[in-house]
């Protein structure tokens, strides 16, 4: 990388997908560019880690890539990146709902049967009234952001139905049902197509050498400046600059692109502050305060897919491989504070919920909820706050525009989101640059 200057056009403050992105599309239009990464690597919650479990190398965080999510296949195929073969998304075979471990597809009485057709009914008319590539505060949709609880309620399933339900959605929101915007699964609906759709879309594609490659290509064709492990304390601005301030030193640019979870927002100083919405937003939080970790279980199958109410996970699922003596196991769970992935007899509880016979012999994960950085797993909007406060995510303020994967409107929460909301952050900093350049030769002509 280059050698530090004093001033650049662009300060980026994250260095995550949305980060990379906008830092690599401003080095591209010309403009001096310094990326702060509070971390010792890029990539933010997207982090293949080499010798996870040994010398296997896992994903701790995000993963997945879809043909329907045309921003992170797109750069896939830009880097000519080999991607695996397909994981075809699936129902789980194994359930555990009203205390009580079921084999099967769908473990609900004969007479519940029409509940799940009013179920989807009910999920896919609602994704119908979606235009996912546009703000949902726009759209008239208030009656749909309740809690994922309350939507439920309102349908006056059966019991068993109900139950079921709500642990498998639970599951894609990283919380507990109260806690998620059901407009948030809906809008998820809405962007995969359909409602069987949504369920493919839990997989597809990995990039055979891990989301590290193609952070790294990034990064190397962006070729901007880098600062690692330098945590932005403050952000003071004025008409014509911007200064960001860490225990490492104060750097200063012309504009700013402010790439960090939005949990963690709240955290960084701004001066003149930031807009009320915003800082509501990340004082509330968003709801993702679940797990994902990784665990070798002996006498598992390596075709395993479970979902219910466990000791602390509510997923867990085969990788089709054999390591260690044991299955190699992703689970995924609501509340970090509820399993602890480093207790090794907590873990064990939980697995035994799905798979009794199970013996725990390696656990991997990241507490990305208490990680200072990260603060959230990923995006995933409470009741009320995407029809009310959450356009403000994407408003600039000032010199400021604001990128991560929780701005983006499509994909929001995922890889393709975060980089989605990079090329939009750079073509608004980009315009605001060209501007004030034209401003500032205005004024030597004058």
């Amino acid at each position: 990388m280059g050698k530090l200057t004093t001033t650049y056009d662009m300060l980026v403050i994250g260095g995550g997908f949305a980060g990379i992105t906008a830092a690599r599309e401003l080095r591209s239009a010309g403009w001096t560019v310094l990326v702060l990464e509070a971390r010792d690597r890029l990539g933010g919650r997207a982090w293949f880690k080499p010798n996870a479990l040994g010398e296997i190398a896992l994903e701790m965080g995000g993963t997945w890539i879809d043909p329907r999510e045309r921003y992170a296949w797109a750069e896939a195929k830009r880097y000519r990146l080999q991607l695996s073969q397909p994981v075809a998304g699936a129902w789980p075979s194994t359930w555990l709902v009203q205390g009580r471990l079921h084999r099967g597809a769908l473990p609900l009485p004969i007479a519940e049967i029409p509940d799940v057709e009013r179920l989807v009914t009910a999920f896919s008319g609602a994704a119908g009234r979606i235009d996912p590539g546009r703000p949902l505060a726009e759209q008239n949709l208030a009656d749909l952001d309740i809690s994922l609880e309350e939507y439920l309620e309102r349908l006056r399933l059966g019991a068993a139905t109900r139950d079921l339900a709500e642990v498998f959605f639970r599951a894609y929101g990283s919380a507990e049902a109260r806690n998620i915007s059901a407009l948030h699964l809906i809008r998820r609906i809405a962007a995969a197509g359909s409602l069987a759709e949504f369920v493919m879309s839990a997989s597809g594609y990995r990039l055979r050498e891990g989301t590290g490659v193609l952070v790294a290509a990034i990064a190397a064709d962006a070729d901007a400046d880098l600062r690692f492990s330098t945590p932005v304390q403050a952000v003071r601005q004025d008409a014509t600059s911007v200064a960001a301030l860490s225990a490492a030193g104060v750097f200063h640019g012309r504009s700013a692109v402010i790439a960090v979870p939005l949990n963690v927002l709240k955290q960084i100083e701004f001066e003149p502050p930031l807009t009320a919405p915003k800082q509501r937003l990340s004082t509330q939080e968003l709801a993702c305060a679940g797990i994902k970790l990784w665990v070798v279980v002996k006498g598992a199958p390596t075709d395993f897919f479970a979902n219910g109410r466990a000791a602390g996970l509510d997923w867990l699922e085969s990788e089709g491989t054999i390591v260690q003596g044991g299955a190699l196991m992703v689970g995924y769970g609501p509340d970090a504070d509820a399993l602890d992935i480093a207790d090794h007899k907590a873990v064990q509880r939980a697995v035994r919920s799905f798979v009794p016979e199970g013996e725990v012999l390696a656990i991997a994960g990241h507490d990305w909820r208490h990680d200072p950085y990260a603060r959230e797993t990923w995006a995933v909007f409470r009741p009320g706050q995407l029809t009310s406060d959450e356009p403000s995510l994407r408003m600039p303020e000032g010199l400021l525009s604001f990128a991560g994967a929780h701005t983006a409107l499509r994909w929001n929460g995922f890889i393709d989101g975060a980089i989605e909301s990079g090329f939009r952050a750079a073509q608004e900093t980009s315009a605001r640059l060209q501007s004030l350049r034209l401003q500032g030769s205005r004024q030597e002509q004058a």
